[in-house]
């Protein structure tokens, strides 16, 4: 195929071997910062399943039905193919639609078969700061994702152009040339260098009001869930009845006996006693109804941040299969833009950079990304009619043989043997 044959020709070489060196000074801008660390991100994921429920969803609903190519020209479109294969594009595609959706940001590193080095100005020290980039005619080879928590902040030229990514990932930092990255940057606010999703507001503080002359603002929606998680945990365990057992009259040394006998009781052993001055106390709790309160209220923030309705059919009483079918058409008007935004970038970003350093024009190959499975068309009985008629007219639509085999397709006992002439 076309990109196993030209990978044969070019040879990948490590960066250290592959380097050439070239010097273009410019005087970069500002460094500008995520509003939330994008580790925080990945942590709550990882640690509250109603974030990590929400995230999945979300990625299932807008690419797991994965998609196909189109192009004007059939050679781009099999190269497009292949390397699709390679980098796994469908994957991708799930995780970009997580995290650019969660956080409003994900990456990928565009790998070339050759780089080049810029010479940059530090923003802030005036240094001279040394950046890999692909070098003049290199090739792109592959596509790999860049881990989301690695990613510290960004510098950017007064133009607002982003220069480089400073890194750091396993104590290492670096910084990677935006010519080097894929940055899906979803939901932008004020034009910052970072994108926003879902899970920002609810990571973020309240904007604050003032009691008494001092400023207050509200936790974070996420720390106040886990505080109630914790506060429910501990509630629950504290409401498990306890009993007090009451002897009056017996002796200090005999009371003593008494309850390491009750120790050693299981939860749905009985005690057994003749004492005629004898009393159990049950000791409880009061306050799970104003708990209930406070958790359904962070429960629906969380519900209106993330934009999912699917765990209502789990969790809330009344909340139908038909209700979900509504909160699904008024949803699905969010996922198309999603998809629309991922699909213009990958074929901006990816697409096109492949071509053109293959030596194809993006702009005449006009390779498209579509969702969704391939609707191959449907072979009806009056089809046939319409291309036999031509075909009796002598207009070549179609062979008479390949008529022939879509009929037996349809299910027509045709006379095996019979000789076609042309």
């Amino acid at each position: 195929m076309f990109l196993r044959r030209l990978m044969e020709k070019v040879s990948i070489r490590a960066i250290a071997e592959s380097v050439q060196h070239s010097t273009t000074y410019m005087t970069s801008g500002t460094i500008e910062y995520p509003i939330i660390p994008f580790q925080q991100y990945v942590d709550y994921y990882l640690s509250d399943p109603l974030i990590m429920s929400a995230a999945d969803y979300i990625e299932q609903a807008i690419a797991g039905m994965g998609g196909y190519t189109t192009a004007d020209v059939d050679v781009a479109k099999d190269s497009i193919d292949e390397f699709n294969a390679k980098i796994n594009l469908d994957e991708l595609h799930l995780k970009i639609a997580k995290w650019t959706t969660l956080c409003g940001n994900f990456f990928l590193e565009r790998i070339y078969d050759v780089y080049d080095i810029d010479v940059l100005k530090d923003p802030w020290t005036s240094a001279k700061v040394e950046i890999i980039v692909p070098a003049k005619g290199a090739t792109l080879v592959d596509i790999k994702p860049l881990p989301l928590s690695s990613i510290v902040s960004a510098v950017r030229a007064p133009d607002g152009t982003v220069l480089w990514y400073n890194r750091l990932y396993k104590g290492q930092q670096t910084k990677l040339s935006s010519k080097l990255v894929i940055h899906y940057r979803w939901n932008v606010v004020d034009e910052r260098a970072f994108g926003t999703g879902w899970l920002t507001s609810m990571l973020t503080e309240g904007v604050g009001f003032m009691i008494r002359g001092k400023l207050r603002k509200r936790e974070p929606f996420v720390r106040l869930k886990e505080k109630l998680d914790d506060a429910s945990m501990r509630l629950a365990i504290k409401a498990i009845p306890r009993h007090v057992y009451v002897f009056p009259t017996m002796p200090l040394d005999v009371l003593k006996e008494a309850q390491s006998q009750l120790e050693k009781l299981e939860p749905e052993q009985d005690f057994l006693t003749n004492s005629k001055e004898f009393d159990v106390r049950e000791v409880g709790v009061s306050s799970r109804a104003v708990l209930e309160f406070f958790w359904k209220h962070i429960f629906d923030q969380f519900v209106i941040g993330t934009q999912t309705h699917h765990v209502r059919l789990f969790t809330t009483p009344g909340f139908t299969e038909a209700s979900a079918r509504v909160a699904d058409a008024t949803m699905e008007r969010k996922l198309m833009a999603i998809r629309r935004f991922i699909k213009r970038v990958t074929e901006r970003e990816i697409f096109d950079e492949f071509l053109r350093t293959h030596g194809i024009d993006p702009r005449q190959a006009n390779v498209r990304w579509n969702w969704g499975l391939k609707e191959e068309p449907r072979i009806e009985v009056d089809h046939l009619i319409k291309f036999a008629e031509l075909l009796a007219r002598g207009v070549p639509v179609v062979r008479l043989d390949e008529l022939r085999e879509m009929l037996k397709r349809l299910g027509f006992m045709l006379t095996e043997g019979t000789e076609v002439k042309e």
